[in-house]
């Protein structure tokens, strides 16, 4: 109990390394689990995605879709029609995603990951249980 105080808990304020080793224990983990699905990520937001219809044109459309008598409807988990805020932030996002995949895609910025922790982490979505 007296080693986890020390390395967790700090009584003056300062940093407790223990936290820092466990979030950069935990950023390696994401980087590693991200880094390995970066090409089905580079490959799902390109233009020439098999047997799928553009990001940026499902954005549209999806955003944009009108029921009989023109009332747009919303998109497929939404409750409301998209807004031009939401559209416009799927666009920076979409952006931001092909640009953090082409940076980890390349080899100028590989990170030697090691096998940490036993066993191996898993980035999945699921619902919550």
């Amino acid at each position: 109990a007296n080693e986890l105080i020390r390395r967790f808990a700090s009584s003056n304020g300062n940093v407790a390394v223990g936290w820092d080793e466990h979030r950069f224990v935990r950023f390696n983990n994401l980087l590693k689990m991200m880094k390995a699905r970066v090409p089905n990520l580079v490959e799902a937001l390109g233009d020439d995605c098999k047997y799928a219809t553009r990001m940026e044109d499902l954005l549209e459309k999806l955003s944009c879709a009108t029921d009989d008598n023109g009332k747009l409807i919303p998109p497929p988990g939404y409750e409301e029609p998209m807004t031009q805020q939401e559209r416009e932030a799927y666009k920076i996002i979409v952006a931001a995603l092909n640009a953090l995949a082409t940076v980890m895609n390349n080899q100028k910025y590989n990170i030697p990951f090691k096998p940490i922790p036993k066993p191996e982490p898993e980035l999945r979505v699921r619902p919550p249980l």
